[in-house]
Formats: C-alpha cells, structure tokens, sequence
C-alpha cells in the first residue's frame, strides 16, 4: 500500500526558503572574497589591490579571468612562447613542443604596467622602480611570489630539483619573472611589440 504524499507544512516552506537564503549570503560572501583585483592608477602607474573593480583604474582579475586581457594574451603569446624556445635553442634542445600554463596575475599586472610606461616614454631604470615597488605591494596581499635569485650559490641541491620540477611540469616557470633580468627581457619585448603596432591597436591594449 502507497503511502499518500504529505504536502509541506506553511511553517516548514519558510523555514527552507529562509536557510535557502543563508546559505546563498554565505556563498556570495565566500565568491566575493575570492574575486579581488590588481587595479593599477595608469596615470602614475601606482597599484592596490580591490574587492570590486573600477572604470577609472586598469583591474587585472586576480584569478583566471585575467586571461582573457589583451595584455595577457600578449604576454602569453609574443613573450612567453618564444622566450620558452629561445632557451631550447640556447640549450641545443629542438623538435618539442608546449602547451604553456596562462601567465599569473601578478605578471599580467606587471605587464600592464611596463606597457603603459612604455606607452609616457619612461626609461627602464624607471619602470624597474615601479615594478619593484608593486610587487612588493603585491607580495604583502599573498597574489606574487618572492624575488628569484638565478644564481644562488647556497641554494641547497633540493631546491634545485624542486624548481627544476616545477619548470618540467608547467613547461615554464614563471616566477623567474620576479628577478630583474627577466623583467627587462619583459620590457625589452613589449616595447618590440609596441613599435610594431600602430596608434589604433595600442590604444585597444589597456583599454
């Protein structure tokens, strides 16, 4: 015999509806935590980090997002890539190819920020300055990793491995932009970039 369907108390709908509606604040809590921004003032080059964006500064999404900038896909493409098979060649390494990982955040907003410097005509030396001081800003909110010494003496031989790993494994280790030589070898090529394209398209980079 058929137990006959017993439609849910008034009181027991409101109760749902009302821990339905708790749990989705929590959520959104939760979501809106993760979600900040690298925002960065274009017109002294300055950077904070931001729960929300804003239309007057350039907001780099401090997740996967950030991808979809056209100074990511630069980076990712016109930099990252060649600068992963110039090292092959220099290590007599060919016929291999990568998928590479997208490039972090943080070196999407350091990016941005070389390109709008190169953008007012500031020198290296300048920009080098500007850098440093955003990731540290950067280091100091957990969304940038420490400097990267490429040559250490004292690091131990573990390290060595672990870091060798970590390359293999993404096919390119991108905290070795947190060191200087890269990040001017970053400058070097996005200025290339920059004298190959003409007014219209470099406006569309940071837009």
């Amino acid at each position: 015999m058929q137990k006959k369907k017993t439609m849910p108390q008034k009181a027991d709908v409101k109760k749902r509806i009302a821990t339905k509606r708790k749990l989705s604040k929590q959520g959104s809590k939760l979501v809106s935590e993760k979600h900040r921004y690298i925002a960065i003032n274009k017109k002294n080059l300055s950077v904070d980090v931001i729960d929300s964006p804003r239309k007057d500064l350039y907001c780099v999404p401090a997740n996967s997002d950030g991808h979809f900038l056209p100074i990511a896909y630069i980076v990712y493409m016109d930099i990252l890539y060649p600068a992963r098979y110039a090292e092959n060649a220099r290590k007599g390494i060919a016929n291999v190819h990568y998928c590479l990982m997208q490039p972090d955040p943080w070196l999407v907003a350091i990016a941005a920020i070389m390109w709008e410097g190169i953008v007012q005509g500031i020198t290296w030396d300048a920009v080098k300055m500007i850098v440093s001081i955003a990731l540290d800003k950067l280091r100091k909110n957990g969304l940038a990793p420490a400097e990267e010494v490429s040559s250490n003496p004292l690091l131990s031989l573990t390290e060595k491995k672990r870091k060798s790993h970590a390359e293999t494994s993404v096919g390119f280790s991108w905290t070795k932009y947190s060191g200087r030589k890269k990040q001017y070898h970053l400058f070097v090529g996005l200025r290339r970039i920059y004298n190959s394209m003409n007014e219209e398209k470099r406006k569309k980079i940071l837009k």
